[in-house]
Parts: C-alpha cells; sequence; structure tokens
C-alpha cells in the first residue's frame, strides 16, 4: 500500500513499477514545487513479479484489519512455516514456552527485523 499525503509521488512510484498501466500523473506545481492530487479512488494492481500494489488518494496511513494472529502470520511466510512446529495453536510468538518462532528468531532462521515488524502488527 502506498499512502501518504496528496501530491508526494505515489502514482509516481506506481507509474514507474507499472510503465504498462495507463496511470495518471501531474506536474510538479511551479508555486510550491509541490505534487498536485491526481488519485481520485483507490486501485489495486498486480505486479509482474508477484504481489499486489494498492495507491490510494491522499491518505496518511493504512492499517490491515486482520481477525486473527494466524492471518496476519500469513503476511510473513517464514513465520507462518515456524508457527507450525509450537506447542501451542494459539501461539501469539510472544513469550510462551516452545514457541518455534521465536527459537527460530533466537537461531538467526528468521530475520529479527521481520520479527518486530511482525510484533508491531499484531499489537496494532
Amino acid at each position: 500500500v502506498l499512502s501518504g499525503v496528496s501530491g508526494v509521488g505515489k502514482s509516481s512510484i506506481t507509474a514507474a513499477l507499472l510503465p504498462q498501466e495507463d496511470i495518471k500523473i501531474a506536474e510538479i506545481s511551479e508555486a510550491n514545487e509541490e505534487g498536485r492530487h491526481t488519485t481520485r479512488t483507490s486501485r489495486l494492481y498486480h505486479l509482474p513479479q508477484n504481489g499486489q500494489l494498492i495507491d490510494t488518494p491522499g491518505v496518511r496511513g493504512f492499517n490491515p484489519l486482520l481477525d486473527s494472529n494466524q492471518q496476519l502470520s500469513a503476511g510473513f511466510r517464514e513465520i507462518s512455516q515456524k508457527a507450525e512446529n509450537c506447542r501451542f495453536a494459539n501461539c501469539r510468538h510472544l513469550n510462551e514456552p516452545q514457541c518455534a518462532v521465536i527459537e527460530a528468531v533466537e537461531n538467526g532462521e528468521i530475520a529479527e527485523s521481520r520479527y518486530q515488524n511482525f510484533l508491531r502488527l499484531q499489537a496494532s
């Protein structure tokens, strides 16, 4: 998801990533040297190397609505794979005994930065 205030270049980035798409981009204003608002609605694009990108109009932030820890884990393949080996099926990967995810982080099998990003999303 590309988010930010109007005119910061979200559509320009989208156009650079997807040159085959017809994405409207406005010129930078000479008066204030800022970008101009062009995106009117959110749009989902499918990226050629797998993945998806959502271009949004002037949104300051985005927080996905997830119903469960399992849905969040699915966005982190390495965590999802290790979670299958946790002692408890409802493990939140915080401080539970025999948590395979925490063990993988401690052993360097999962990057600490990825684990911290997972925890931040889990807390939000």
